[in-house]
């Protein structure tokens, strides 16, 4: 028997749009609210399929424009013989490459995006948990190559904050301080850093013979 539906992952999942859910359960075979109830509680016929983490566990309270379950599921018939197709939440190298089809460079952007239901009806309002097995971090996740600021442009920014350490770089990045534009792993990200005492702008240490006894 398939496990029912996990309602913290659900939780994650921004929703569809009341057409494009509505279709997805016609495609399932829901025609009434009994057999949402059933297909909630895999039940009956339901018994080996869940409720798609991108469609409410309550229609009728979740869609301002619910009228009736009668209106609600003609609204997904009509949206199925429209040609339309029925998105699905799209895995995580999909998600990267809408991401970067769309410029999606900063994580304000991806907050955007969100909102876009024509760019993408659902994904993951918390990547970074719902892609848990796949995830590389915030600086794979978005659009590569055009997020960073040229190396120069950005040592002048940072230099700006005085900073005297790449420790001091990582804790102003962990409260969430760091500017946009700029890579939390610049050592990584640009092929022409020349260390942290030239990127931050402080002069490296010089110890004598007898201070390094």
């Amino acid at each position: 028997m398939a496990k029912q539906a996990d309602t913290s992952i659900s939780r994650l999942i921004s929703k569809l749009p009341m057409d494009m859910a509505a279709a997805k359960l016609v495609k399932m075979g829901v025609e009434t609210s009994y057999d949402f109830k059933h297909l909630t509680l895999q039940e009956g016929r339901f018994e080996q399929v869940s409720r798609p983490y991108d469609v409410p566990g309550n229609p009728a309270t979740f869609y301002d424009n619910f009228t009736s379950w009668e209106h609600f599921i003609q609204a997904g018939r009509d949206y199925l013989d429209s040609g339309k197709e029925v998105p699905e939440i799209p895995s995580y190298e999909d998600m990267k490459k809408i991401l970067k089809e769309h410029k999606v460079d900063t994580r304000q952007k991806f907050k955007q995006l969100l909102k876009n239901k024509d760019a993408v009806p659902s994904a993951p309002k918390a990547p970074e948990r719902y892609y848990a097995d796949s995830w590389e971090g915030w600086d794979e996740f978005l659009a590569p190559n055009s997020r960073f600021l040229p190396y120069e442009e950005a040592k002048k920014i940072v230099r700006t904050f005085r900073l005297l350490s790449s420790g001091h770089w990582r804790e102003l990045c962990r409260r969430g301080a760091r500017p946009e534009g700029i890579p939390s792993l610049p050592h990584r990200d640009y092929p022409e850093f020349e260390g942290w005492p030239e990127f931050l702008g402080y002069e490296k240490p010089r110890y004598t013979r007898r201070e390094q006894k």
